[in-house]
């Protein structure tokens, strides 16, 4: 059975806890993971702390909308979580680990804000307990700030689209972080793939009904098709976990 680890209460205790003390990389620069370092990788725990909301943005020539709708009962956090163990295989043997969302949310310099949102994990202690094994290292997944929008969510904005005026699109921008499970420094560290993806069968929402369940049913059909491939594409050619992909030739 692949592990899904959910969000639970925080635990102290310097027996059970890893102390991430290493700054997360807070820009797309490459981070790939050293192939020495890669080949002492046999047990990975996994972190999510994308899915408690769902962005929706907009903007005309003169006015904008922005807002945040909660999401957590979509449990995109599992979807991702259990991806990644699914993709890992068989590589890597995933661990179930307990852990606070709180303590990975990006979210704190708020929703409007120019600066990027990404917090310096180096400054805090996470209490993270594995059930039953120490992991060889950690993915951490967080909601990144990119051109004016957080995480994950929908957008339809010219200045963020270019040329693609009021076509919609479905955005995810996030951060993989891979963490030494026993050093606790920073291993690898990358911009999710591809964060954006067209949803032209969907109709925009509005503001007293920001989503109607068949737009939900459609968002969450996407966003399971979005993430299996953006998340691929970050653990192979992001962090390099995953073997490259050889194509054959013709």
């Amino acid at each position: 059975m692949r592990p899904i680890v959910l969000p639970l209460r925080r635990l102290t205790g310097l027996s059970s806890a890893v102390l991430l003390l290493t700054a997360l990389c807070l820009s797309s620069c490459a981070g790939i993971i050293s192939p020495e370092v890669r080949d002492r990788i046999q047990t990975i725990g996994v972190t999510s702390a994308i899915g408690d909301s769902f962005m929706l943005s907009a903007s005309g020539l003169l006015v904008g909308s922005q807002q945040s709708i909660p999401v957590s009962d979509w449990k995109i956090d599992e979807l991702v979580i259990s991806d990644i163990a699914e993709k890992l295989k068989p590589k890597y043997r995933t661990v179930p680990v307990v852990y606070d969302f709180k303590d990975f949310d990006t979210t704190g310099g708020g929703l409007f804000g120019d600066a990027p949102i990404q917090v310096n994990f180096g400054e805090r202690v996470h209490a993270i307990e594995a059930r039953g094994v120490r992991p060889d290292a950690y993915i951490v997944i967080t909601k990144m700030r990119e051109k004016g929008v957080t995480g994950l969510g929908l957008v339809r904005d010219a200045s963020i689209l270019g040329n693609s005026f009021n076509l919609t699109m479905l955005h995810g921008y996030y951060f993989m972080t891979v963490v030494d499970g026993h050093t606790f420094a920073r291993i690898g560290a990358k911009q999710g793939s591809d964060p954006l993806f067209p949803m032209e069968d969907i109709s925009w929402p509005n503001s007293e009904n920001p989503l109607t369940e068949a737009q939900k049913q459609r968002v969450q059909q996407a966003l399971k098709f979005f993430l299996d491939g953006s998340l691929e594409a970050t653990l192979r050619d992001g962090v390099g976990l995953l073997d490259p992909t050889i194509t054959e030739p013709r």
